[in-house]
């Protein structure tokens, strides 16, 4: 069961990150990106490691006795998972530990399938190797006659690979050692064609672990805005074949290219809410310093333009200030009519105040406003719910919604609502039971009310609640584009059929679950909740 965490002080997170590197790499990225957003970056980071992670550790993960029994189990299905590993001058003491990380799961039908580009002047990493290669067969290596660099080398490796399941590792990291034996009770369930894990970084030398990176379902808006799903990933091996592997032009980001395109021909993805993935840190990382490898993000940026072309989606991709972070901008060739429903009409003043503000704040033309009680003579294919308080902060909001919600595998999209210096409204978590997850999604201050919506009795947890309206959030959740599981009816829009198919609004329903319970029903239908935080709204109610 997942306990509820500790929260660390402001001042012991500080402390234990003052140290001469990282000072240099703060003053480096104030020059560069200027104090106000070097303050975001820092209370993000600060915010990923606000909980007692370690205690977290010993609560959740297996135990000697755990590893014991599960070294014992007999599946029904048992494929051999290929670990991929690309080779390059690897330190011993990195070598070692991943080599021994994999050979030590406690599910046994493995390959270990290494690559190593290290030079024909480097014989050490080949010692190594050779050395684990006569005490087990399941390891598997050949020598390259040059580096060919990321992509090619792991091209080389992957010929190696015979198993059912490819599973990806980079040279310097290691994985838990239930983490195959986790990949494999679920192919044994649910038979997907694509896995991934959560994560954490740990030190150079392995002595502690930090930063958990707890992942959602499945999202592909979320994947378009950042690679989140990073490692561990595993994939059947017949889809790997149909990719062709990776791809050299994208070397920096040719695993997230490689992720696309492996889940483009995926029809089962599934996540497993575990840390099985560690993630070492230490002065040749991209985690540690991401700007010594700004060409790796360009090649992200331009991984996730194929993607979308590949689709035939129409969009535009834009880097942010925070690297590894994009914007993706959906392109409409015509503007479709939306009827705005300003809500909650309890003055006659306020739809003529909302109708000013509205055509003040907005630079799309093809609109109507209509009273909630007109709604049923809506003209437009898409209605949007707007609360007569709200104040649009950039004049492309309606369009940043519009171009959402005529996806046509969205179904609802809200915008992101400041009230004074907080963040008022962002999504909803719903049903969430990792206490720890939630306290890093949600904040601390966030407040979980049980109701009833879609015919049973919900939790739920509003995002990022009242962070500081600058604040990145978790892994910068807070300003990029993803699925939620619901948003609130004061910035909420929809498509008309999506409305009048499920009869509207229940009404009869607490005030606070009515939207709750339409994004709900929305989701049971199969279509996607997506905040957009591009699409900002001041809150102002009148006193």
């Amino acid at each position: 069961m997942d306990k509820k965490p500790e929260m660390k002080s402001v001042f012991d997170r500080l402390t234990s990150k003052i140290t001469p590197d990282n000072v240099k790499k703060g003053v480096n990225y104030i020059s560069q990106y200027g104090v106000k957003q070097f303050g975001a970056k820092l209370v993000g980071q600060l915010q990923r490691e606000s909980i007692d992670y370690e205690a977290y550790r010993k609560a959740n993960e297996p135990d000697e006795k755990k590893l014991m029994e599960q070294r014992e189990v007999t599946f029904t299905y048992n494929p051999v998972i290929s670990i991929v590993v690309p080779l390059y001058k690897t330190p011993e003491v990195f070598l070692r530990a991943m080599i021994e990380s994999v050979l030590n799961q406690t599910y046994k039908y493995i390959e270990l399938c290494m690559a190593d580009g290290s030079g024909a002047d480097d014989t050490q990493t080949e010692e190594i190797v050779n050395s684990y290669r006569q005490l087990d067969g399941r390891v598997k290596y050949v020598k390259l006659a040059e580096n060919l660099g990321i992509s090619e080398n792991t091209n080389e490796a992957l010929k190696l690979a015979k198993g059912h399941y490819v599973g990806l590792l980079d040279h310097d990291d290691f994985l838990a050692p239930n983490a195959v034996f986790e990949v494999v009770r679920l192919i044994n369930k649910e038979n997907p064609d694509a896995i991934y894990t959560d994560e954490d970084k740990t030190t150079t030398n392995g002595d502690r672990f930090f930063e958990p990176h707890f992942k959602p379902s499945f999202d592909l808006d979320l994947l378009r805005s950042n690679n989140y799903i990073c490692h561990f990933f595993v994939v059947k091996k017949e889809i790997v074949d149909r990719t062709g592997g990776f791809r050299k032009e994208f070397d920096g980001s040719q695993d997230y290219d490689f992720i696309f395109r492996c889940l483009e021909l995926s029809k089962v993805i599934r996540h497993i809410p575990k840390i099985l993935y560690h993630w070492r840190i230490h002065s040749n990382s991209v985690a540690d310093n991401p700007a010594s490898k700004m060409y790796a993000y360009d090649a992200g940026k331009r991984a996730i333009e194929a993607h979308l072309g590949r689709l035939h989606i129409d969009a535009t991709v834009t880097n942010s200030v925070n690297l590894g972070y994009y914007r993706v901008q959906y392109l409409m060739a015509e503007e479709p009519l939306v009827s705005i429903v300003i809500r909650d009409m309890n003055e006659a003043a306020n739809f003529k105040k909302a109708v000013k503000t509205i055509t003040e704040h907005t630079n799309y033309r093809n609109f109507e406003i209509i009273k909630e009680a007109q709604l049923f003579r809506a003209k437009g294919d898409y209605i949007l719910f707007y609360n007569a308080d709200l104040i649009p902060l950039n004049k492309d909001w309606l369009t940043e919604l519009t171009s959402h919600c005529i996806r046509r595998e969205v179904g609802i999209v809200g915008g992101k609502i400041y009230k004074g210096n907080e963040i008022y409204d962002a999504g909803f978590l719903i049903n969430e039971k990792n206490e720890t997850k939630k306290l890093l999604w949600a904040g601390k201050h966030a407040i979980t009310k049980e109701g009833f919506a879609n015919g049973e009795v919900i939790k739920k947890t509003p995002m990022f609640s009242k962070l500081a309206r600058w604040n990145q959030g978790y892994f910068c959740k807070a300003i990029i584009q993803q699925q939620t599981d619901a948003v609130s009816s004061l910035c909420m829009m929809m498509k008309k059929s999506l409305y009048f198919d499920n009869n509207g609004f229940n009404r009869a329903l607490e005030k606070g679950f009515v939207a709750i319970d339409f994004c709900l029903k929305a989701k049971k239908a199969g279509l996607k909740i997506v905040f957009n935080p591009y699409a900002e709204f001041e809150l102002k109610e009148n006193k």
